[in-house]
């Protein structure tokens, strides 16, 4: 959903051509890096994972970079 929380996140890539690592990050609005992992697709398809925060991400906008290149972009509100 979006907005959201800021304490869990399902990040969803579609188009997956094989079994893939794909490098995910979050920004804050001043560019901090918030979150940085590679995460795994199960094979050809959708990428689909569940991201939990230990700490609630404080309120404002995030971007959301994931591929390889980390040229796929979406902003995401925390309330």
């Amino acid at each position: 959903p979006n907005p959201f929380s800021g304490k869990q996140i399902t990040i969803e890539l579609q188009g997956m051509q094989q079994r893939e690592a794909v490098p995910v990050q979050i920004y804050n609005q001043q560019g901090v890096m918030m979150f940085d992992e590679i995460l795994t697709s199960d094979g050809p398809g959708v990428l689909q994972r569940e991201v939990s925060f230990e700490n609630a991400l404080p309120q404002g906008l995030y971007i959301i970079k994931a591929g390889k290149t980390l040229q796929l972009t979406r902003k995401i509100v925390v309330n």
